[in-house]
């Protein structure tokens, strides 16, 4: 014999899964598989049914559901509701079972219809992401309820609709690096528990890499908020030039004797100044720009970020015509 088993929302009585179960004439529970296993909603009442042909038998016990029945998350009312009875049937071939059968004391009969059901894991909880540098982020967070097999962690750069997948931990993690990243990047995580049941919830956060800035501070044993002797105004060497030019120069704003400090210089053949300086830093990051003067009071630009971040640059003076005395400066501001 074969049965066409079906799972049913009583609310709107809407059909959401079918299977076909045979199992000849043996006697006992008769089980089937659905394609896609169908995720169950808290607090909605679903119907379980299974189709005979007419002139087979089915079995039925009264009184079964008066009182309720209560396995794990699913649960009975013990009692006919609004939106389904319980202990229901149809006379009518693939329709939704509406009936119930109540003789005297006889009523919330069990016709042996019931599901194959395993709870998903529970949402993650406390997922913190925190930079700790300028490439890296660092996620943890705290298991829901340990039913999980693992994860699914994804990316986004807009922390709205473009997610990727990013990793799959495994089901004893609890943290996750995320290495590779660039200065001054936010990304937010979308984190969700898996099991063969299906999956979580989701919980999310953002975080954004610290700045280069930030970095160099760090790394040069200052703060990296930027403040007191860490601000780009601050010049805790006391050699005359701030963190600012410290760190566009790639010096070490704590050492007097570190810094290569830009250099002008007299070409002979055509009596123009140069300058020669080392620019550490992208345009992405600060601006460099030469400027020259004939009084030390009107400057004019002669280039903006020249040359190559990590090498040595060199930038010609353009004098007017009858000019007698020049000077050359380099300017440095932040993004």
């Amino acid at each position: 014999s074969s049965y066409a088993a079906k799972l049913w929302r009583a609310s709107d009585q809407t059909l959401l899964a079918s299977a076909t179960i045979t199992g000849g004439t043996t006697i006992g529970w008769k089980q089937a598989t659905l394609t896609t296993p169908v995720t169950l909603e808290t607090g909605v009442t679903y119907v379980v049914s299974y189709s005979i042909a007419s002139g087979q038998f089915y079995q039925a016990t009264d009184n079964v559901f008066n009182n309720g029945v209560a396995n794990g998350a699913l649960t009975t009312s013990g009692a006919a509701t609004a939106t389904g009875a319980i202990g229901v049937y149809s006379t009518t071939q693939g329709t939704f079972p509406a009936q119930r059968y109540s003789v005297g004391a006889s009523s919330s009969s069990n016709y042996w219809a019931d599901v194959s059901f395993a709870p998903v894991p529970a949402t993650p909880a406390n997922l913190a992401a925190t930079a700790s540098n300028d490439t890296t982020i660092q996620l943890a967070w705290t298991a829901g309820d340990n039913s999980q097999t693992g994860y699914s962690l994804e990316v986004s750069a807009d922390g709205q609709v473009s997610w990727t997948s990013l990793a799959n931990p495994a089901a004893a993690s609890t943290t996750y690096t995320h290495n590779g990243l660039t200065a001054n990047v936010t990304r937010s995580y979308r984190l969700r528990a898996t099991n063969t049941a299906g999956s979580s919830g989701t919980v999310i956060a953002t975080a954004t890499t610290w700045t280069a800035q930030e970095a160099w501070r760090v790394s040069k044993g200052l703060a990296r908020d930027g403040n007191g002797t860490s601000a780009n105004t601050a010049d805790p060497d006391g050699d005359g030039l701030n963190n600012l030019l410290e760190y566009a120069l790639n010096g070490t704003p704590t050492d007097p004797a570190s810094t290569p400090i830009p250099n002008a210089s007299l070409v002979p053949s055509t009596s123009t100044l140069t300058l020669t300086f080392f620019r550490a830093r992208p345009a992405t990051d600060l601006t460099y720009t030469v400027q020259a003067s004939s009084d030390l009071v009107t400057w004019t630009d002669l280039a903006t970020n020249p040359g190559t971040a990590g090498q040595n640059v060199t930038v010609t003076d353009d004098p007017p015509a009858g000019a007698t005395r020049r000077f050359m400066r380099l300017r440095v501001t932040s993004q």
